[in-house]
């Protein structure tokens, strides 16, 4: 038999240049710390399985929301084979959850769990990007950026 992956939504939560994290209490990483995030249902897009995991997970609302990557790793999560679509959100409101924290940029605990520092790394990128969209006009060959 053929074995499938599942497609999860993870979600970069940003509030004021820190980056929401959750300790895991359970299975692979525990004690870790990782992006919220869970499997999407049969039925659901993905935009709106992460906008109802965001809200029922921590309570934030959601301010602006931006597709960020798909990751896909074959070894991305030991427990099951998947595939992750994240989202780039801006956050206001404070996390429900005692084992959610928000951490500066530049103060990420060492101990983050799957292939989240890789997916924080980018968010923590484009992020800054969408700060300073004259920024881009560096990234993008034959660009040049623009005087005031």
């Amino acid at each position: 038999m053929k074995k499938i992956r599942i497609v999860f939504v993870d979600a970069a939560l940003i509030k004021n240049d820190t980056i929401l994290l959750q300790k895991r209490s359970k299975g692979a990483f525990k004690d870790d710390w990782t992006l919220v995030g869970e499997a999407v249902e049969a039925g659901e897009s993905l935009e709106e399985a992460m906008r109802v995991m965001v809200k029922k997970q921590t309570g934030l609302e959601l301010t602006e929301v931006h597709m960020l990557g798909i990751y896909d790793d074959p070894d991305r999560n030991p427990e099951v084979s998947s595939v992750s679509v994240a989202f780039l959100c801006s956050v206001k409101g404070t996390p429900k959850d005692t084992t959610m924290q928000f951490f500066a940029f530049n103060e990420l605990p060492e101990n983050i769990g799957f292939d989240h520092t890789k997916i924080i790394g980018d968010a923590i990128r484009f992020h800054k990007l969408l700060q300073n969209p004259f920024g881009i006009a560096s990234i993008i060959p034959g660009k040049k950026k623009q005087a005031s």
